[in-house]
């Protein structure tokens, strides 16, 4: 079980952009974008070989420290995301952003404009829930230009009865690039065990 101490340790995690899912094994899942790996490694982009890829560290209990564990495949584009862990169903859901193979297509790596729902039994196996993205550019703009301009980020949410509401940092229509956000956008996901099923 996580102590106080341990819990203020986890929490200080976040300062480099960490997921902390609050299981007995301490887990912090991290954006591969500037990933503290170990004191001295870390990972500053992800590019054609390494996207979609989060680093896994875990707490040691003895030096109380987060140690690397493994890298994990799924929608983790280089936003930070959020992951909580279903009440009902102990399995664990993430909104994050998902570099799309258009977005790789055209180098681009970074692309934060296509928000998607993911599921989990164990938080190291992910999958994108459904076809669709929850939210995407529809502005028209080219790929690039979509992925220069338009950004769904640090998405935060609750599990509200058979829904997830969630709130999203949103830059688009107008904003000066995809991580100036200009908006707040509030999302309802209706059924999400359903869509996850």
């Amino acid at each position: 079980m996580l102590t106080l101490t341990t819990l203020s340790y986890a929490r200080s995690c976040v300062w480099f952009r960490c997921s902390v899912a609050l299981v007995p094994w301490s887990m912090c899942i991290h954006m591969a974008c500037g990933m503290l790996v170990k004191r001295s490694q870390r990972v500053n982009k992800q590019d054609e070989t390494f996207y979609n890829v989060a680093g896994v560290t875990v707490l040691n209990t003895t030096s109380m420290e987060m140690e690397f564990m493994q890298y994990i495949s799924g929608p983790f584009g280089t936003s930070k995301f959020m992951i909580r862990k279903d009440p009902m169903s102990a399995r664990y859901y993430s909104l994050s952003t998902n570099v799309t193979n258009k977005a790789a297509a055209v180098h681009n790596y970074g692309a934060r404009n296509n928000l998607v729902l993911a599921v989990s039994e164990d938080l190291l196996t992910w999958r994108v829930c459904q076809q669709k993205a929850l939210l995407t550019d529809d502005t028209g703009l080219s790929d690039l230009d979509s992925a220069r301009y338009t950004g769904f980020e640090y998405p935060d949410f609750a599990f509200s009865g058979g829904d997830i509401v969630a709130t999203i940092r949103t830059a688009y229509r107008g904003a000066v690039s995809s991580g100036s956000s200009n908006r707040i956008t509030f999302l309802r996901v209706r059924g999400y065990a359903a869509q996850c099923a």
